[in-house]
């Protein structure tokens, strides 16, 4: 394996001309009908820089490591095993609903208090 191999996009991007990469870019780019009104009016054309930043995006975004990630992922797991057993009136399959939710309140507990599990502490 080479050490920085390019990813597939870019090497179906290579199989494309110049040409064609433009005429794709216009295609995928809708641009605006103008209008009487857009050539009467007294506007200013738009200038300047556009100046992002990184720092403004969300701060309520969950991460992946998060234990609350986590017992919502198996909440609503729970839910569609619910939903698919009423609708198909089947008995619900054994999930220990019960001892889950306790260990994950065990977990945050843990990380709440910044304590590291030990091996013997791990679920």
């Amino acid at each position: 394996m080479k050490e920085h191999e390019a990813s597939t996009l870019v090497e179906f991007r290579k199989r494309f001309s110049e040409e064609d990469m433009a005429a794709i870019l216009e295609a995928s780019i809708r641009r605006p009908e103008k209008s009487r009104n857009d050539e009467d009016s007294d506007d200013p054309p738009n200038g300047g820089a556009l100046a992002l930043d990184a720092a403004c995006c969300p701060a309520d975004i969950a991460y992946p490591q998060d234990v609350n990630l986590l017992n919502q992922a198996r909440e609503k797991l729970e839910q569609m095993v619910d939903e698919i057993c009423k609708s198909a009136g089947e008995k619900k399959p054994r999930t220990y609903r019960k001892r889950a939710r306790r260990d994950v309140g065990y977990i945050v507990r843990f990380v709440q208090n910044g304590v590291k599990l030990t091996e013997t502490q791990k679920i």
